[in-house]
């Protein structure tokens, strides 16, 4: 597959995808799922947090003679206004990235919807108190390719909603990341049923 290079910023949406051989700036490797013995600190953080969530979660290593990478696998059931999500969360997460622009997942989408989140918490801000900066991102298809998150691009949402007072993301003191497949009730199309996000790996890049 030849280097390719797109931006899109359409309904909130921030890409860019890059060919394998395409990763030339200076990086710092997170996770490389090609070698991890497991992902047993990666937990689920779907909408069962609450009474009425009903969607899964789950976070596996897929290991064959040929290949290793993670596998997030994701099933919304919505709400009666399609609000719904599925994720997982790293435990003890911590990280400046001062020095870097962004992060870059190597990853794969397969199903019938393919838009997942990447969301970032700062300062020990926590799941429990529903402050997140969120990105949302289109997972190639077909082929591995590079998403590109700039940090400029993370929103903060407060209960799955953007914050009317938009406070920076401290990138110095990053303390938790997680994945989500979601469908909200500020999207316009809404998503449901099963989707796998394959990734081998999740990098900060400048």
């Amino acid at each position: 597959m030849n280097a390719l290079s797109r931006s899109l910023t359409c309904l909130g949406i921030f890409i860019i995808y890059f060919g394998k051989s395409n990763c030339e700036e200076s990086s710092m490797e997170m996770f490389d799922f090609t070698s991890l013995d497991n992902v047993n600190d990666w937990i689920e953080q779907s909408d069962t947090m609450k009474i009425v969530g009903l969607s899964k979660g789950v976070m596996i290593l897929q290991k064959t003679d040929l290949i290793q990478n993670a596998i997030f696998f994701a099933l919304i059931n919505p709400q009666p206004n399609g609000v719904g999500f599925a994720g997982v969360t790293n435990v003890g997460f911590s990280k400046n990235f001062t020095q870097y622009t962004g992060l870059k997942l190597m990853c794969r989408a397969q199903g019938e919807y393919s838009r997942f989140k990447v969301l970032l918490r700062h300062r020990d801000e926590n799941q429990y108190n529903h402050n997140s900066y969120d990105i949302m991102f289109q997972g190639p298809k077909e082929d591995f390719g590079y998403v590109s998150l700039p940090f400029s691009e993370f929103k903060r949402f407060q209960k799955g909603k953007k914050a009317i007072q938009d406070t920076p993301l401290d990138v110095s003191n990053i303390t938790g990341i997680s994945i989500q497949f979601y469908s909200g009730v500020e999207e316009s199309e809404h998503q449901s049923g099963p989707a796998t996000l394959e990734i081998e790996h999740i990098l900060a890049y400048s």
